[in-house]
């Protein structure tokens, strides 16, 4: 692939990635990426136990992903079909991510951001992200939640693996299989100053022994 192929898709995987994020008011102190996993594990504690009501009509963890949602829950759908989906999910509000919903499951959560984005509950408009933060779901058959970069490149080939301020590090496959993204813990802190050219040039050279904490999927821009 030519340089400017392969910076031309890092540029369209900023942009898609930063388009699904809540731009943060002027004046406010950039945070550091906060742990995905370090918030599935809270929300879990605060009774998400396999002896509770399910959230959904049906059990979550046996949708498929794929690039248009998550079983019943897609992408670009108003978000009352989503509560209706799952009656017992709830609205919540992440520093980061703004307002979303939050499908518990006994071993993590799924978290549904809007469009348009919000800093106060209720969740309103439509679908635009959908983070699986759980090991119980799966992508390709093999990939979630503990997973490695390594498994990643097993699966997909090479990938770019990117930083995306305050939100953190994030691998995407580098062939046609784009639409889903695998947010990572465990990346070398060097790879914090790299360019986009080193994003392109040398993603291949990051350990593969960071984790998947959470996959993802969004709604593209028209």
């Amino acid at each position: 692939m030519s340089i400017w192929k392969r910076r031309h898709w890092l540029l369209v995987a900023v942009q898609v990635l930063w388009s699904c994020k809540r731009e943060r008011p002027a004046g406010e102190a950039a945070k550091p990426p906060e742990s995905p996993s370090q918030t599935a594990v809270a929300e879990t504690a605060r009774g998400t136990s396999a002896t509770e009501a399910p959230a959904c009509k049906e059990d979550p963890t046996t949708w498929s992903l794929s690039r248009s949602g998550l079983g019943p829950i897609r992408l670009g759908a108003p978000v009352e079909a989503v509560r209706e989906i799952c009656p017992l999910a709830r609205d919540s509000v992440d520093e980061q991510w703004g307002a979303l919903i939050i499908i518990p499951t006994p071993t993590g959560r799924i978290a549904v951001r809007p469009d348009p984005i919000a800093s106060h509950a209720p969740a309103t408009g439509h679908v635009r992200e959908i983070s699986i933060e759980t090991p119980a779901i799966r992508v390709s058959g093999e990939l979630g939640v503990g997973s490695s970069l390594a498994d990643v490149r097993r699966v997909f080939g090479s990938v770019l693996v990117l930083l995306i301020p305050e939100y953190g590090y994030y691998a995407l496959p580098r062939g046609p299989d784009k639409w889903v993204a695998f947010r990572l813990e465990g990346i070398p802190s060097n790879v914090v100053d790299w360019t986009e050219a080193d994003s392109a040039r040398n993603s291949d050279q990051v350990p593969g022994t960071a984790t998947i904490v959470a996959l993802e999927v969004a709604l593209r821009d028209r």
